[in-house]
C-alpha cells in the first residue's frame, strides 16, 4: 500500500527499503521483481518531492528514479 499526499510526500511502506546505508532495494515481501518495479514506475509518475520508506527512511526523487533504472 502506498500513499501519495498532494503535498509531494509519498509513502511507499515496505516496497522500497534501505537495505544498509545507501543501498536500497525492494521490500522483503514482494512474489514479483518486475510487479514490484512496475509499482516503483507508478509511484514516479506523481513526481513525489519526497519518499518515506519503511522504518523511517526518506530519499528524494532522483533517488526514487535512479533506483528504478538499476533495476
Amino acid at each position: 500500500l502506498s500513499i501519495i499526499l498532494d503535498n509531494g510526500e509519498a509513502f511507499v511502506g515496505d516496497l522500497i527499503r534501505e537495505e544498509k546505508p545507501g543501498v536500497l532495494g525492494f521490500g522483503m515481501f514482494y512474489e514479483d521483481k518486475e510487479t514490484a518495479l512496475e509499482s516503483a514506475k507508478k509511484i514516479a509518475a506523481f513526481n513525489p518531492k519526497i519518499i518515506h520508506l519503511s522504518h523511517s527512511t526518506t530519499i528524494d526523487k532522483q533517488t526514487l528514479n535512479e533506483f528504478i533504472k538499476a533495476n
